[in-house]
């Protein structure tokens, strides 16, 4: 199921536009665009970080229950 909606979205991704007149001309388009990869790429980090701090608190957690 997972894999067919992430095959719909994919044949119809071409076809989303944020609002009429989407135009990849524009002078502001690519920072813009930059922009938004930016802030993707600072979201994808931020959970990498917290998926990390939380591994290390369950390995302490573990590593404390271990040693009583």
């Amino acid at each position: 199921m997972r894999y067919l909606l992430l095959i719909i979205a994919a044949l119809l991704a071409p076809f989303a536009n944020a609002h009429p007149g989407h135009d990849h001309g524009h002078w502001l388009s690519e920072p813009i665009h930059l922009l938004t990869l930016a802030a993707i790429a600072a979201v994808l980090v931020a959970t990498g970080w917290a998926i990390r701090q939380g591994a290390r608190k369950i390995r302490a957690r573990s590593t404390i229950k271990q040693e009583k």
